[in-house]
């Protein structure tokens, strides 16, 4: 029985403890030109306790700054955009939100997908058209493959400069789309599509054309060059041949 009690008691002082709320998580993913991303995640919470102060305190000032660390605090911490391999370039911080109240605090997880997140197909001319691939959001997901987002959190696609969105292909129904942004507010559930398509300028175009037809006329150098050499020597022979004559 008293070990009961102590038991009972253990889980109410880790419920008390684990009392703070998860106001908000902002994901904001930034499309790079070649289907990378830079995703910057924003948890912003309110600490219910002293004890919760205390530990986001000890962790900012003291900890390892690590995804693992934080997590132990913060289980809803992950990278929630992949391309299959582990990011690079992670940088997290914590701070206090004084300006907002005294138990007010964010987290910040900033990384660097280097694996493209968009499958890029040329169609007409110079135009490339993007599409996200199915897994690269990872949000909890239902057997069905169906993805959440929670009801706290904001998925924000920022598209590279002149993305024309392919609206027809946006779902679930997006909250808001202002030029190459794309927005979705939580919650939601659905399985995530998104497409654009960018049209390399034909200025760009021509000076690759070119780029790439001197590298290539600079790496057949060595093959022609001793041609080049013998046409040179059989020419000098030549004109001494034909001045003696």
């Amino acid at each position: 029985m008293k070990l009961l009690s102590a038991l009972v008691f253990a889980l109410l002082v880790f419920s008390a403890v684990r009392a703070y709320t998860e106001v908000s998580t902002i994901v904001d993913v930034q499309v790079q030109p070649d289907g990378t991303a830079r995703v910057s995640e924003r948890y912003s919470l309110f600490l219910q306790s002293e004890a919760e102060v205390e530990e986001f305190e000890n962790l900012r000032k003291f900890g390892s700054n690590t995804v693992v660390s934080w997590r132990r605090f913060l289980p809803s911490m992950k990278y929630h955009l992949t391309g299959g391999v582990t990011p690079l370039d992670t940088r997290v911080s914590a701070r206090r939100l004084f300006d907002i109240g005294a138990r007010s605090a964010a987290i910040e997880l900033d990384y660097y997908v280097q694996n493209p997140i968009f499958n890029a197909t040329q169609t007409l001319g110079r135009t490339t058209t993007y599409t996200l691939l199915p897994d690269a959001i990872a949000f909890d997901r239902t057997e069905n493959r169906v993805t959440n987002l929670p009801p706290t959190v904001t998925l924000e696609f920022e598209l590279p400069e002149n993305a024309r969105v392919e609206k027809a292909t946006l779902a679930p129904p997006v909250s808001s789309i202002n030029g190459n942004n794309v927005m979705w507010v939580g919650p939601l559930a659905g399985s995530w599509t998104l497409s654009y398509k960018l049209e390399k300028q034909l200025g760009v175009e021509v000076s690759e054309y070119f780029s790439n037809a001197y590298a290539q006329a600079f790496q057949l150098i060595p093959t022609f060059l001793p041609i080049a050499l013998v046409l040179l020597l059989a020419a000098f022979v030549y004109s001494k041949t034909a001045r003696k004559q």
